[in-house]
């Protein structure tokens, strides 16, 4: 949830290798961090890939793109 990442997001930055990868599917965790003037750490690589829809209509536009070509939902993808 958005009010756990806002409360955890030091202790996943903590328990994370120099170097790895953080993948987001939502992009509260970069606004929120903007919002408080901090950031991801600087050995940290993050990708996101965050779908323009709430869970529902993104599963029901991929169940229909399986007999309907093209059909699905925008995403917006990063690399940091």
């Amino acid at each position: 949830s958005d009010a756990a990442q806002a409360k955890l997001y030091k202790k996943v930055f903590d328990a994370m290798k120099p170097g790895a990868t953080l993948g987001l599917s939502h992009g509260f965790l970069l606004g929120y961090l903007d919002s408080i003037g901090e950031s991801f750490p600087d050995d940290m690589d993050v990708i996101a890939v965050c779908p323009k829809g709430m869970g529902p209509s993104v599963r029901r536009l991929y169940e229909q793109g399986k007999e309907v070509n093209g059909a699905g939902i925008n995403a917006s993808f990063g690399i940091h």
